[in-house]
């Protein structure tokens, strides 16, 4: 039941064109859970139970000369087809698990009931409305930390008050509907496009962030940056070496929702 719910809260971000629109990386900082098992999954290549610096390194290589055909700069656009391919696949279970009709087409009703699971995961007090300005506590879940309350109030705050109300929401991810399904339901291609508009809005900010030379391009280094940084975070003995038990201590003082520091977007 609680992978079931995940889906569906992840299908409610994709259409309403949240930050949950491709799948998690390592490097969006998030060391616990989930994405710390993602992690080792990603860095432990020897299956020892540890990274090491030049274990990381070497994947962020591949990785970068995978994306760049081997050339030494990469471009805004192989960056962002880097997660383009992986957000397909997800795109389509998604659309799958919540077109229940299985007729191929979500309709507005199915699409606007989805959406307000976004809303629901935002309005923490269940007023039914989402400020945009708010401290953060212990207790803040996901878009209330950081860049993603900012993106959920830029896409939904239509008059500019630093708030968010079910009726804008509810107007914002009509008109959402209704451009993507231009008037016949939404079909698998429509959704994947809402989403992939999405991404690339997402990349290109994300992009403009490491490309700290402002060349238009991104050497390994930049790219790099952001798992470098969250290596060194972790890795609090200086030793080159991240342990299983060096990110359950930053799980455990971070608290049960993780930790973001740095660049928020991956490579890769």
């Amino acid at each position: 039941m609680r992978n079931f719910q995940i889906a569906i809260l992840t299908a409610a971000c994709l259409c309403a064109g949240g930050a949950m629109a491709s799948p998690p990386q390592p490097g969006d900082m998030a060391v616990g859970g989930r994405m710390g098992a993602k992690f080792f999954a990603d860095f432990d290549l020897n299956h020892d139970g540890k990274v090491t610096k030049a274990e990381m390194e070497k994947v962020l290589a591949q990785r970068f000369a995978q994306a760049s055909g081997g050339k030494p700069v990469l471009t805004e656009a192989q960056f962002t087809q880097l997660r383009m391919d992986a957000m397909h696949k997800r795109s389509d279970m998604m659309f799958r698990r919540v077109n229940w009709s299985g007729d191929g087409k979500l309709s507005r009703d199915e699409f606007i009931a989805v959406a307000r699971l976004r809303f629901e995961r935002m309005d923490h007090d269940g007023t039914g409305v989402v400020p945009c300005h708010r401290e953060s506590t212990s207790g803040d879940q996901g878009e209330h930390h950081g860049r993603g309350a900012t993106s959920f109030c830029a896409q939904f705050d239509q008059n500019h008050d630093g708030k968010v109300t079910r009726a804008e929401f509810d107007a914002m991810s009509l008109a959402k509907y209704q451009a993507a399904a231009k008037g016949s339901g939404l079909t698998a291609d429509g959704w994947f496009a809402m989403a992939a508009d999405h991404l690339r809005q997402m990349q290109t900010h994300a992009f403009d962030r490491l490309d700290t030379a402002h060349s238009g391009k991104l050497t390994l280094a930049e790219f790099s940056a952001p798992v470098e940084k969250m290596f060194a975070h972790i890795d609090k003995n200086n030793d080159g070496v991240i342990t299983q038990d060096e990110l359950s201590a930053m799980h455990s003082f971070h608290g049960f929702h993780g930790h973001k520091s740095g660049a928020d977007q991956a490579p890769g």
